[in-house]
């Protein structure tokens, strides 16, 4: 009986250290900004590249033709006000946001 429960206790105790040890993936979120006055490609790459400098964006996108900037976000953290300080600092007003959760 001793052996049953230390076995069901070493099984227990091994699958939490296993899970504890494995790294697990991140949550992604897709973040569709509709923006007002995305008129250059210059624009575009001046976001992108100022974008790219936060840490938990993974991806990042833009259309003239749709006045639409793409982010992937991993750990559903984003900083709106931040976020809306870049835009601004380009001449756009953000319009909408949609978020549509990626796993």
């Amino acid at each position: 009986m001793i052996k049953i429960f230390r076995f069901i206790f070493s099984f227990i105790l091994i699958s939490i250290i296993c899970y504890s040890v494995i790294p697990h993936e991140k949550t992604k979120t897709q973040v569709i900004i509709s923006v007002d006055n995305l008129l250059t490609y210059d624009v575009i790459e001046s976001l992108e590249e100022e974008l790219n400098s936060y840490n938990n964006i993974k991806f990042i996108e833009g259309s003239i033709l749709t006045s639409i900037v793409v982010l992937e976000i991993s750990d559903n953290e984003l900083e709106m006000q931040s976020i809306n300080a870049a835009f601004n600092r380009w001449g756009c007003n953000i319009e909408n946001i949609n978020y549509r959760m990626l796993n």
